[in-house]
């Protein structure tokens, strides 16, 4: 799945949006393979093991595809924008 928006003919196709989603400690290595899976629509970095903090680099324009896919995996498993925790492992909200 490729998608392109505005951001691509402009040259910021190289930024990316960064989300940071607190997981299930267990659900770390099979969201980092769903989103490979979907190749090119976001990358997952491990920010913090023990807490279980993800970010999300998303690609540009693929933000709703980004957000189906939580849409889904919500259903099986407890994913939180880190957003709406007040502080995980030392690491603040925007901090990152």
């Amino acid at each position: 799945m490729i998608c392109f928006d505005k951001s691509f003919i402009s040259g910021d196709f190289l930024k990316t949006i960064g989300k940071l989603y607190s997981i299930e400690k267990k659900s770390v290595g099979f969201v980092k393979f769903i989103f490979e899976a979907y190749d090119g629509i976001a990358v997952v970095e491990t920010i913090d093991r023990q807490a279980s903090i993800i970010k999300l680099h998303i690609a540009p324009g693929c933000e709703t595809d980004v957000d189906d896919v939580l849409k889904e995996l919500r259903k099986e498993m407890l994913i939180e924008p880190f957003s709406e925790i007040n502080d995980c492992a030392g690491l603040k909200k925007n901090e990152i």
